[in-house]
């Protein structure tokens, strides 16, 4: 594709953020999306198949922007506890924002998740990638008393202590409620909930 072809395909999915946005993904047709742009609908069709696949790219341009973000905070220079704060809370922050932005979307998200989902995978091995190297960073300084041995189920069930919270809190808008409660979580997540932790269980 041509860097004019990209720019318009870009173009497309700029337009359709709008359309999805103001109208939903259901009430939304590739009429409207093309209306949006001053161009026919077999225009688009160049570019996309379907409604479903413009969606789907809009998905993926969102994911690489948060991506993007998160990347920033695990670059980030501090100990373990704060960058694992600072990732949870702009990973929530980006859903917050998402959910917002998408308010008419939101009562069909259990719709629409088989699109989203087809594309997830390459975001949740970045999550794991991003949560490992914040706990190996841990591990390192002394910090984190998991072994190197720990460091994927440890990694993998903070992901998906995370994506648990996904859906209710994208349909129910949850964001203060969480962020009151992020000392808490971490701490349990950091020192658990017995006072001394056994040497060794069979």
């Amino acid at each position: 594709m041509t860097q004019r072809g990209k720019r318009f395909r870009q173009e497309i999915i700029k337009a359709a953020r709008e359309i999805f946005r103001r109208y939903g993904y259901s009430k939304t047709t590739m009429e409207d999306i093309a209306k949006a742009l001053n161009k026919g609908k077999s225009t688009l069709y160049y570019y996309f198949k379907s409604k479903e696949d413009i969606f789907a790219a809009l998905i993926e341009d969102e994911a690489n922007r948060i991506q993007n973000g998160l990347l920033q905070v695990i670059n980030r220079k501090a100990d373990t506890k704060s960058l694992l704060r600072a990732y949870i809370m702009k990973r929530m922050d980006y859903s917050s924002r998402v959910a917002r932005f998408y308010d008419n979307v939101k009562d069909e998200y259990l719709d629409v998740y088989h699109v989203i989902d087809k594309y997830r995978r390459r975001y949740d091995e970045f999550e794991i990638m991003a949560l490992k190297n914040i706990l190996l960073r841990g591990i390192q300084s002394g910090e984190v008393r998991i072994s190197i041995d720990e460091l994927d189920p440890v990694a993998y069930g903070i992901a998906s202590a995370i994506k648990g919270l996904e859906i209710p809190f994208f349909i129910e808008s949850k964001y203060a409620y969480f962020k009151e409660r992020m000392n808490v979580l971490l701490d349990l997540l950091f020192y658990g909930i017995l006072k001394d932790r056994p040497k060794s269980e069979d």
